[in-house]
């Protein structure tokens, strides 16, 4: 038969100075772990924080911001697939640069202005990148259309609630109602944020604006 050898007891000393080492261990990971809390919830508030601010120039898209901007053709949210092809910033790349023309007034005639001014006097292949945002519903944007017989490749959307302008700048805490024009690369970057733009030069700012990302 085997002969079972039992472990020695370790000696009081010893045994004391393993305790302490394990009670070191035990408070060194609580702390550890607190502070990877309070780590996290400082990251997760700037986070949020940074989510309800208003994009500046420089700053990057987010195509889930286009998402729920309503399609006039379908009168329904663009969601994922459908605002991936429309931002120039991720798969399948549709583009170089998108031209954003928004305006947070019911019904505005410096947006209706821009989009006429713009079908006349700019390119087609800088209209293919151009979009309109509006505060009007679908219905009241095409019966405008249909009313003024105006036939433009501009893609028009509404924003009901102002999400996306409050979030693009179009829409401020000091109170300002104004159109404005927005340039964004194939990375997402925010190059020209303009606001308080005159229909009058609409054209010309967009063309500025097109010739200074393509050098």
């Amino acid at each position: 038969d085997s002969v079972r050898v039992k472990s020695p007891r370790p000696m009081p000393k010893v045994a004391a100075r393993v305790g302490e080492l394990r009670a070191r261990k035990s408070k060194a990971r609580a702390k550890d772990m607190n502070r990877r809390k309070k780590e996290t919830s400082k990251n997760e508030a700037v986070k949020e924080e940074d989510e309800d601010k208003p994009l500046q120039e420089g700053d990057v898209a987010r195509r889930g911001d286009f998402e729920t901007l309503i399609s006039r053709e379908s009168s329904a949210p663009l969601g994922p697939i459908d605002a991936a092809r429309l931002v120039p910033w991720v798969p399948p790349f549709v583009a170089d640069y998108m031209v954003i023309v928004a305006d947070p007034r019911a019904q505005s005639g410096d947006l209706r202005k821009t989009i006429q001014y713009l079908t006349s006097n700019t390119s087609p292949d800088i209209l293919e990148r151009v979009i309109a945002i509006s505060s009007d519903d679908v219905v009241e944007t095409t019966s405008w259309l249909n009313r003024s017989k105006v036939d433009t490749p501009i893609k028009i959307f509404s924003d009901r609630n102002w999400e996306w302008m409050r979030r693009y700048s179009a829409v401020v805490s000091d109170g300002r109602w104004a159109m404005s024009l927005l340039v964004i690369d194939s990375s997402g970057v925010l190059r020209k944020v303009l606001t308080n733009v005159d229909p009058s030069k609409s054209s010309q700012l967009v063309n500025d604006a097109v010739k200074s990302i393509e050098r």
